[in-house]
């Protein structure tokens, strides 16, 4: 039996390292296997705060395509510059169509307009409206709604004879420059 005792040594060597590349396999295979989860996970991760941010992007698309045809539309107003008779006579016929009386109608362009800590050109109006009260104030909204960007800054009513009159001090934008800082 001499003869196989060192064959027997040699298979038995064989058969522990096998068994300990096998041993050493099945561990590779479950840090890989681990490492894999880990990978899915932050995969899934990712997809979830793409996601997120593509929706966040689409809604913010939405909401901004209102605002954005709001001030295209308000710039185009403006387009053609500081034409003041246009804004002036605009407040005319809505003061005629109201039955209402203009007067003491002045402007003052100025640079020196402070929103949201930067300095805006605007336009400020002062008009005395005379009539009716319930007319005047019609005249007030139909100029809110036409002109929405439109401040009134001051508004004084008086009284004389028997005739309500309000003087108001209306500062309007003269148009959002391109790249102005907001």
């Amino acid at each position: 039996m001499k003869t196989y005792t060192g064959a027997a040594i040699v298979l038995m060597g064989v058969a522990i390292a096998f068994a300990m590349a096998a041993l050493a396999t099945f561990q590779w295979a479950g840090n890989a296997h681990q490492n894999l989860l880990n990978a899915e996970m932050i995969y899934d991760g990712a997809v979830k705060q793409r996601e997120g941010a593509q929706n966040t992007a689409e809604k913010a698309q939405r909401d901004a395509v209102p605002v954005e045809n709001f001030i295209k539309d308000w710039k185009d107003q403006f387009s053609a510059g500081d034409d003041l008779s246009q804004i002036f006579s605009h407040l005319d016929t809505l003061a005629v169509d109201n039955l209402l009386s203009s007067s003491d109608k002045s402007n003052n362009p100025s640079s020196a307009y402070l929103f949201k800590d930067a300095q805006r050109n605007v336009l400020a109006i002062t008009i005395r409206v005379s009539g009716d009260y319930a007319r005047i104030i019609n005249w007030l909204g139909e100029v809110e709604t036409t002109y929405p960007l439109a401040r009134v800054e001051h508004v004084t009513f008086t009284v004389k004879n028997n005739t309500v009159s309000m003087y108001a001090a209306i500062v309007f934008p003269h148009f959002f420059e391109e790249g102005a800082k907001q």
